[in-house]
């Protein structure tokens, strides 16, 4: 295949990966839209067994309701040549940005929550992914995806492997699995801890080198934590443990990360987490350690961990980790009963085995897949043993999380930005000058700026709400709220009009009495002839050029806009306020800026009308 060569209806655009399977090319439809085609080694597709397995990868995706896997969008398994086409997602996998670092501790802490939230919904499918690993996970500017459902398997399926053979990758293939003892949601959580670890690290979670030597620091509990902080290494230490009944919660995991390390950019929660500047600083730590002098571990052995504070090294147990040529428990022990069926080996892909007798030191490992699935490739073929790439990533790549909350997935995490409340009643004060110097046409402009802002919110919150219901964006979302335009122009005209006629009675009652004290009558048309002013130009009230006066008035008007803006039913207002904040502003200290300038001009007008004398 070549680059223009046509398959199905797509156009190659270039190879991102190859492995055993098969080849991942970057395509494009007719349309001109970018999928991720798989396209599938005939002979995986020769028989009717074999086309049944793909057409199941496909639906196992299809059927996770979550916005943080890929999904399939077309398969052909009877053509000359089968392929899968999937949504391609932009960005390394995690393999290739950690590029052999360790990651920030944050940036873990906000993986470890994203991805839960996704495997929590893959469980809540009846899925169990099998595969779970660093090359598997994309690197979005939306958020951390899961990929490659090729060996996933639902509660319904046949089993296609042979009793005893694991498909997965060493290190990442859970100890149980290994035991020839059926895969479930709970070897799943395992492979997302080693995951985990590997982060931190840098490292493969078991090491690297001899195959019985990993497999067996898989099987007694010994993950390669030195170097972490001691209360890290403890809880992801216990997750790893070989005994499921011994392992914490994947809440628990999070929940520690979460309160050791937080987020990145100190937000409170993914959804507001700007996963493109995480990901284009993946090494970069903002966090202070909660204990400054935490311990480190600078060892373990037989399940014990040792660590070492300043000059000082402590280690429980008695026997040093395991050396990289440990032999392998025979397979006809006790604990590998697996009968006359094979054992596994690194990255072994569907219908590979190798048998009880083979000898694991004289065996030739295939190239299996590639780094970037389903996005993009820096550098070439990842080792499953090495975790990186060679090269070097140079580009940057939902509902508020809670710990509590078992990352309830709603299938897709609506985009709603954070409601600026402060910043809202700070761009507000300029905006409250425009009525007093231009009268009427001033006050139609700021009317018509807030109902471009509530229509704006009012569409975005309908087209991410057909979303949510739907468990998935699609490009037809934005067709459907446009058709429904007339009736989300009503609602924001409606929610404009009550918010500054409800929330005007409170300042132009307390005007009225303010005027009553000190005039003795109250001006109760005097305020709406300054706003509603024809030619103000002509016919300036004496009330806005004098320096008490003028403050009275602002006050008022600034009043009632803040009034409308925090108005209950304001909703659409502040969400499309808040939208236009982070398109336009984005980061906090641009916001900070623009508000400075925002009371600057403020005060530089009160100063060039007044004259500055109080």
């Amino acid at each position: 295949m070549n680059e223009g060569d046509q398959i199905g209806g797509y156009t190659l655009v270039s190879q991102l990966g190859a492995g055993g399977a098969g080849t991942v090319w970057l395509a494009e439809d007719e349309g001109g839209d970018r999928v991720a085609l798989k396209l599938v080694h005939p002979a995986l597709a020769a028989d009717e067994e074999s086309r049944r397995r793909l057409q199941r990868e496909a639906a196992t995706v299809n059927s996770v309701r979550s916005a943080r896997v890929a999904h399939v969008v077309d398969i052909e398994t009877d053509a000359s040549q089968p392929f899968i086409a999937t949504e391609y997602v932009e960005g390394p996998t995690l393999a290739s940005l950690m590029n052999g670092q360790p990651l920030a501790p944050e940036l873990i802490a906000a993986i470890a929550a994203s991805l839960a939230r996704t495997l929590m919904a893959v469980h809540d499918a009846r899925i169990v992914h099998r595969d779970i690993k660093p090359s598997n996970v994309i690197c979005s500017p939306h958020g951390p995806i899961l990929i490659d459902f090729g060996i996933a398997m639902g509660e319904a399926d046949e089993h296609f492997t042979r009793t005893g053979l694991v498909s997965g990758t060493a290190g990442y293939t859970a100890p149980e699995l290994l035991r020839a003892r059926p895969a479930d949601d709970d070897s799943d959580w395992w492979a997302w801890s080693a995951t985990l670890l590997s982060l931190a690290t840098g490292r493969p979670p078991y090491g690297t080198g001899d195959v019985q030597a990993i497999i067996t620091r898989v099987l007694t509990g010994e993950p390669d934590t030195e170097g972490l902080p001691l209360s890290f290494a403890q809880i992801i230490h216990q997750a790893l443990s070989p005994d499921v009944n011994s392992r914490p919660e994947p809440d628990e995991v999070v929940a520690t990360l979460v309160e050791l390390y937080g987020f990145p950019g100190d937000v409170m929660s993914i959804n507001q987490l700007d996963w493109s500047a995480a990901f284009a600083n993946p090494y970069v730590s903002t966090v202070r350690p909660v204990v400054a002098d935490e311990p480190r571990v600078v060892g373990s052995s037989s399940g014990m961990l040792a660590w070492s504070n300043n000059d000082e090294t402590v280690q429980f147990g008695d026997s040093p980790l395991h050396p990289s040529t440990r032999p392998l428990p025979r397979p006809e022990t006790d604990e590998w009963n697996v009968g006359s069926a094979a054992s596994s080996i690194p990255q072994l892909g569907m219908g590979q085995t190798v048998s009880d007798t083979a000898d694991f030191q004289s065996l030739t490992y295939p190239n299996g897949a590639p780094a970037g699935m389903y996005g993009q490739v820096v550098g070439g073929y990842v080792d499953p043993h090495a975790m990186a790439v060679p090269g070097q990533w140079t580009g940057p790549g939902a509902d508020e999380f809670d710990v509590d909350d078992r990352y309830e997935d709603l299938g897709y995490e609506a985009d709603l930005p954070r409601t600026v409340w402060i910043f809202g009643c700070i761009i507000a004060m300029p905006l409250a000058l425009i009525p007093m110097f231009a009268g009427v046409m001033g006050t139609a402009t700021v009317i018509v700026l807030m109902f471009f802002m509530a229509f704006g919110g009012a569409f975005h919150r309908h087209r991410e709400n057909r979303r949510v219901r739907a468990g998935i964006a699609r490009s037809s979302d934005t067709a459907a709220t446009v058709a429904s335009s007339p009736l989300l122009f009503i609602r924001a005209l409606v929610q404009v009009t009550f918010g500054l006629g409800i929330g005007g009675i409170v300042p132009y009652l307390a005007w009225n009495l303010y005027t009553v004290a000190h005039g003795g009558s109250g001006q109760w048309m005097r305020l709406l002839d300054i706003v509603l002013a024809s030619d103000p130009n002509a016919t300036l009230d004496p009330l806005v050029t004098e320096p008490i006066g003028s403050i009275g008035v602002w006050i008022v008007v600034l009043a009632t806009i803040v009034s409308a803006w925090l108005m209950p039913t304001s909703s659409d207002l502040r969400a499309g306020t808040s939208m236009a904040v982070r398109r336009l502003l984005g980061p906090v200290w641009v916001r900070a800026i623009a508000g400075l300038l925002a009371v600057g001009v403020v005060g530089a007008t009160w100063f060039l009308v007044t004259g500055g004398a109080l």
